[in-house]
């Protein structure tokens, strides 16, 4: 099984997830999980768009709902090494909050497209599973024990059409199960028998990863990759519209994306930008298929979710989703990052990674300066403004740096203490074992 490719700080690295001890659960985690626990007892019912219980505040967590409760699409960030137990458990408490007491009714992850594609279709026919919700989710997160919670959740909304799951990349992963054995099939279906064959093997040999010295991914593998996927999609063009049609053009356009942005020759800049602008190309995809006026969930990376980078110091380059979010929506999307003051951050079984004590003036101790023993302290958009540049270590935990944040997030969510995620499943399909392919 060829390992998951982890996008970090806007490169590609080919990383191996290993099975790690299990960790204690942090009071952290523990606070947030029965903080989403007592919200949701209290919503008027899944899916239903209630008025948010925060008319006092009374959390950070209330806080954050309070904010973004009204908005069409909300962008949830976290940092850029995707190894933090916390910060996956407050992600999911806010991202079932938001749907069961502000009406969100899409959740679109930093996941493959094809494979949330695959699982859209799993629930039309009466055969989605939540092991099936993981895969599409992928391993930065499904391998996590944190993870089970925010699929319990999505599949039981989804389930009962509160919800739609979607994804934005077209990176394949080591749980896409459909992306790995079903997808080349499907977009070579709709080729002449001339190139049908060709194009099924070269687009199976990547979706398997199956390279080696003898035959490398090289300069001239990209090649026929992209001329197969070109030739895809003007045979696509070509057909009377129809869902799958309309569905295989997106997983074309995303998966020929993907490849582009993996030539080494390519500057990091050129590499974060080209997969960002596709991925809002495939929001603006998603968007488009939705109800009008649907609100809409973003689950990615901080420096994907940002509104700008440009006064970043050593990320100014870079041009994210979330500036395209924020171009299209205006002051009717929000970004949220997650940050935290200390503890550790990682995965697998590599010793975990001390975060850096956050300076006195840095936004991580000036968001639980007042919330006396919180384990969560939370900076709102005025309240970022009202601080000016400051530093903080949101967008990677191994990079404090100053910045007018601000201009960056709407809001930031801290915890007072990271922890490692508690990898406790393989990485690989879990539905591989049930599902016939």
């Amino acid at each position: 099984m060829r390992p998951e490719r982890l996008p970090i700080s806007g490169t590609m690295k080919l990383l191996h997830f290993l099975r790690p001890k299990l960790h204690l659960a942090s009071s952290v985690v523990a606070a947030i999980l029965a903080t989403a626990i007592c919200a949701s007892c209290s919503a008027t019912g899944a899916g239903t768009a209630a008025a948010p219980a925060t008319a006092t505040a009374a959390t950070p967590l209330d806080r954050v709902v309070r904010d973004v409760c009204n908005k069409r699409v909300v962008l949830l960030g976290e940092d850029s090494h995707h190894g933090s137990g916390g910060t996956l458990a407050a992600k999911t408490a806010l991202v079932s909050r938001l749907i069961d007491e502000c009406g969100f009714s899409a959740v679109v992850f930093e996941a493959s497209l094809a494979e949330f594609v695959d699982l859209s279709r799993a629930f039309a026919a009466g055969k989605a599973s939540p092991a099936h919700v993981a895969d599409a989710i992928g391993g930065l997160w499904s391998v996590a024990g944190e993870s089970d919670p925010l699929i319990s959740a999505l599949f039981e909304r989804a389930l009962r059409k509160h919800v739609v799951l979607a994804g934005l990349d077209g990176q394949i992963g080591s749980t896409n199960l459909y992306a790995q054995t079903g997808l080349a099939g499907e977009l070579a279906g709709y080729l002449a028998d001339s190139r049908r064959s060709a194009c099924q093997a070269e687009l199976q040999r990547y979706a398997r990863w199956q390279y080696d010295d003898a035959s490398p991914f090289d300069d001239a593998t990209r090649v026929r990759l992209r001329e197969c996927l070109t030739e895809i999609k003007t045979a696509i063009s070509g057909r009377a519209r129809s869902t799958p049609a309309d569905e295989a053009a997106a997983m074309a356009i995303a998966w020929q994306s993907a490849i582009e942005v993996s030539d080494p020759a390519l500057s990091r800049s050129a590499r974060f930008n080209a997969r960002d602008r596709a991925m809002d190309q495939a929001l603006r995809w998603h968007v488009a298929r939705l109800p009008r006026d649907s609100k809409i969930i973003v689950w990615c990376a901080t420096i994907h979710a940002a509104k700008s980078l440009r006064g970043v110091p050593g990320f100014a380059e870079l041009v994210p989703l979330g500036s395209y979010v924020n171009r299209d929506f205006g002051d009717a999307a929000a970004a949220i990052g997650v940050s935290a003051l200390g503890g550790s951050y990682g995965r697998g079984k590599a010793p975990a990674t001390a975060l850096v004590p956050a300076p006195a003036d840095s936004l991580e101790a000036r968001a639980l300066t007042g919330e006396g023993s919180s384990d969560v302290g939370y900076l709102g958009r005025a309240d970022l403004a009202q601080h000016g540049p400051g530093t903080a270590h949101l967008l990677d935990y191994s990079k404090p740096v100053a910045a007018p944040w601000h201009e960056v997030i709407d809001g930031l969510l801290v915890l007072r203490e990271e922890r490692p995620l508690k990898v406790v499943h393989a990485p690989k399909p879990r539905r591989a074992s049930t599902t016939a392919q």
